[in-house]
């Protein structure tokens, strides 16, 4: 985890996105208007702008997608 940053990527409408801390390995992990990203452990958790600011949790390499 600590070599990653995540992001909310304005250039693709605010996808969820992570990239090493050197700047290579740009991955998009979420097609979801994502805002309010916290990392915790091998979860990230967000809120969906598109729904209705509904709260989701995904794990760090892009899978796992629940609601909460």
């Amino acid at each position: 985890m600590g070599d990653w940053i995540y992001y909310s990527n304005g250039d693709d409408d605010y996808k969820l996105y992570k990239i090493k801390t050197d700047g290579t390995g740009n991955i998009k992990l979420s097609d979801n208007n994502s805002l309010s990203i916290k990392v915790a452990g091998d979860w990230i958790y967000y809120t969906n702008s598109d729904d209705n600011k509904k709260m989701y949790k995904t794990k760090t390499d892009g899978t796992g997608r629940a609601g909460i």
